[in-house]
């Protein structure tokens, strides 16, 4: 997936990918495509390592064919209850996804506490000191993934 965004996005230098941005009049399709654009190679960078961290662990606990249906309706979901006028488009909300899931995955680890912190302070820097971001979908995406994770979570336990 990391090479497929890089790819993605050494084409968006060359041509303009943000009609593939989820906003309030865009096509059907976007609420898919937005996950796979990025506007920097920064933001890339961020989020690829972020989802790459999140990956590793959730995939043990999860099967390819569950999980990856989870991770594209969960943000698409987000994106049609939460998209703005102006376009949204990052890989973010699949990795807010992927962080929902793991929560309930870890509830009685001792460095949960540590995931917790780090979650709340990710919600903050979005919301107050970066511009254009859509913190509306990363914190709907974050909320409705928690579902899948404790599902999870509850039949791990029997």
């Amino acid at each position: 997936l990391i090479l497929a965004l890089i790819y993605i996005y050494s084409i968006s230098r060359v041509t303009d990918l943000t009609i593939f941005g989820v906003s309030d009049s865009s096509e059907w399709w976007t609420y898919i495509t937005y996950n796979f654009i990025h506007l920097t190679f920064l933001h890339l960078a961020i989020n690829s390592i972020a989802f790459y961290s999140y990956w590793r662990i959730v995939k043990k606990f999860f099967p390819l064919y569950l999980i990856i249906p989870v991770l594209l309706f969960i943000p698409a979901i987000s994106a049609f209850y939460c998209s703005s006028d102006t376009p949204t488009i990052g890989l973010s909300a699949i990795v807010y996804c992927l962080l929902g899931i793991y929560i309930p995955l870890m509830l009685y680890k001792k460095d949960r506490y540590k995931t917790y912190a780090l979650v709340l302070v990710s919600f903050i820097v979005s919301m107050c000191f970066i511009t254009k971001v859509n913190t509306p979908i990363h914190i709907m995406s974050f909320l409705l993934s928690l579902i899948p994770g404790y599902i999870r979570r509850y039949y791990a336990d029997k």
